[in-house]
């Protein structure tokens, strides 16, 4: 009885403690998301013509914050892909664990005066400063996305990561951010094991982005490493791919133009045993953008050039776009998107080298 008394006693003061912390602090949580889908009428090389719904990187998430007090502040967002399509949840470039349910962002993070810190699943900082910044007609998704971009060193969602973003200073802000290597060494094995569903990877980025009137500045570097090396069973030579990106975009009235170069160096792998050839190359991507009342007319052209030592291994991207914003969620639109690689150009997931891909497609998107 006597126990019980105290242990009641302690409670009530915990809960007490609990309501006076959470009458001081104040938090929010709130549901977003998009649907976005075509109907298209694509072309591959060698592939009957296909009429398809194309689900174009639809998402909904959770996310929230809590003022600390002193200036600081808690937050969170967890945010998971789906087929619209389908109702099928969808894994993004396979980094999420089979069956993962936020496989596109899940961070926890603390910020104040200092800046801002992350950890957990992000979404490269330097694509955001960068090929995302500049898409301006569908986001950057579907089959008109830009598919000349060197993810190959960036990733697109990281796993295991701890980002630092700085205070705005002079309009501009910088952050970096380090993927740890998913995998881990049993006291029972000589053996590198990469852990379920995750790559054997590391990754550093530097981003920036600023923004002075009509002018918006951004880029960054960007290096992956592939540990795959360390393991024992599968001798793969350790690989590393950079990239480095300048950004720009600006507003002109109704018009806003955009712009990106890139230089990468991505490593190839081939023979037996396998030998890793460095190989450098130059892209770039010119974007363009007229509005007129909920009217917008949208342009733009990529160019990856050849890597080192490796002929007609380029490729072109265009794609001609109209949008039309019934209001500030929800719009529909048309496109045409076409890439052409040439003969040893390999950009096209799931293709043979020189490929070339076309879709025309309307649709409809809505933010919520």
């Amino acid at each position: 009885m006597k126990h019980s008394r105290i242990a009641a006693s302690i409670a009530a003061a915990l809960a007490g403690a609990l309501a006076a912390g959470s009458a001081s602090a104040q938090s929010t949580v709130g549901l977003y998301g998009r649907a976005n889908v075509t109907v298209e009428s694509q072309k591959l090389t060698g592939v009957d013509r296909t009429n398809a719904v194309q689900n174009n990187a639809s998402r909904w998430g959770m996310r929230g914050s809590e003022d600390l007090g002193s200036g600081l502040k808690a937050f969170f967002q967890l945010e998971s892909g789906f087929n619209v399509d389908t109702g099928v949840a969808t894994n993004n470039f396979g980094q999420g664990a089979s069956g993962s349910i936020f496989n596109r962002e899940s961070f926890v993070g603390v910020s104040g005066g200092f800046g801002q810190i992350r950890l957990g699943r992000i979404t490269s900082p330097l694509y955001f400063a960068s090929a995302d910044y500049i898409s301006m007609h569908n986001h950057d998704t579907g089959t008109s996305s830009d598919g000349l971009f060197a993810f190959g060193a960036t990733g697109v969602n990281n796993n295991n990561s701890v980002a630092y973003k700085t205070p705005s200073f002079g309009g501009m802000d910088v952050e970096v951010a380090y993927s740890f290597a998913a995998g881990f060494f049993p006291n029972n094995a000589a053996a590198f094991v990469e852990q379920p569903g995750s790559r054997n990877q590391t990754n550093l980025q530097v981003a920036f982005n600023g923004q002075w009137g009509m002018f918006h500045l951004g880029g960054g570097f960007a290096q992956m490493t592939d540990k795959s090396g360390l393991s024992l069973a599968t001798p793969v030579p350790q690989t590393k791919n950079k990239t480095a990106v300048i950004r720009g975009l600006v507003e002109l009235g109704a018009f806003t133009l955009g712009a990106y170069y890139e230089r990468s160096t991505l490593a190839f792998a081939s023979g037996t045993p396998l030998v890793v050839t460095d190989r450098d190359r130059n892209n770039y991507r010119l974007s363009g953008m007229y509005a007129l009342g909920n009217n917008e007319f949208h342009l733009n052209y990529g160019m990856a050039g050849d890597f080192s030592g490796l002929t007609d291994s380029g490729a072109t991207q265009w794609t001609v776009g109209y949008n039309y914003n019934l209001s500030k969620r929800t719009k529909v639109y048309a496109f045409y998107t076409e890439l052409d690689e040439d003969a040893r150009g390999n950009f096209y997931l799931g293709a043979s080298s020189g490929a070339k891909f076309s879709s025309l497609a309307a649709g409809l998107r809505h933010n919520f």
